[in-house]
């Protein structure tokens, strides 16, 4: 198969999803805020530290906030291997009650240009998660395929989409699936940008078989020192 009918193909059937999932979004209507800190980075090594902080329940009540410590390390021109450790702190609206949870994070992220602009990537994480309440400990794998490209629209210098599929494996089946149809980058600064993006997230919880959607317009304020 030609490397442009490949390229095309996967535009669509990424594009067809995306689709598919927001319409039937529906429910809750979420606010994601994410900041990115780029601390130390060469051409094969990158420390960075993450924080997220969410507004859920129509924009009206805090639900949740995360700090992620986490390293990459470039072991190929396609391939980026990561390890990182997140501290979370997630609220049940229902009893105003605060959970923390803490996690260990391994990823292996192969990525590839389809062409002078697209590029196809993979994020392949193993979560192991501790909660404050339990003995044991419990483990999920997320896989994300993302499409993105540079564009040149006055202030937008990127754009990209994505798909997440979370699967828990105490339970073996996927509860969990983040779309992201749209996403663009500003550029601010020499050193600053901001990602602007739309995300349907679609959960089920224990053994139903019903799903669970909402919107999230969500931020990601990147800055490297």
């Amino acid at each position: 198969m030609k490397p442009y009918r490949t390229t095309q193909l996967l535009k669509v059937a990424l594009l067809w999803l995306t689709a598919a999932t927001a319409l039937n979004a529906r429910d809750d209507i979420m606010m994601w805020n994410w900041l990115s800190l780029n601390l130390w980075q060469n051409d094969t090594h990158k420390v960075h530290a993450y924080f997220d902080n969410r507004i859920v329940d129509d924009v009206t009540e805090e639900n949740l906030w995360l700090a992620s410590l986490r390293y990459k390390f470039k072991a190929h021109k396609n391939l980026q291997l990561g390890f990182g450790y997140t501290y979370i702190d997630v609220r049940n609206i229902t009893t105003d009650s605060w959970r923390d949870q803490q996690r260990l994070e391994f990823e292996v992220n192969p990525s590839f240009k389809l062409d002078d602009n697209w590029k196809l990537s993979f994020r392949n994480r193993m979560e192991v998660r501790y909660y404050e309440d339990r003995d044991d400990s419990s483990s999920r794998f997320r896989h994300r395929t993302q499409l993105s490209r540079p564009i040149d629209l006055g202030p937008l210098s990127s754009y990209y989409a994505n798909v997440e599929l979370f699967y828990l494996l105490d339970l073996e089946k996927v509860n969990e699936v983040r779309t992201v149809p749209v996403g663009t980058g500003i550029r601010l600064g020499e050193n600053t940008k901001l990602n602007l993006f739309y995300m349907i997230q679609s959960k089920r919880t224990g053994s139903t078989s019903t799903w669970n959607h909402a919107h999230a317009l969500g931020t990601n304020l990147i800055y490297t020192f």
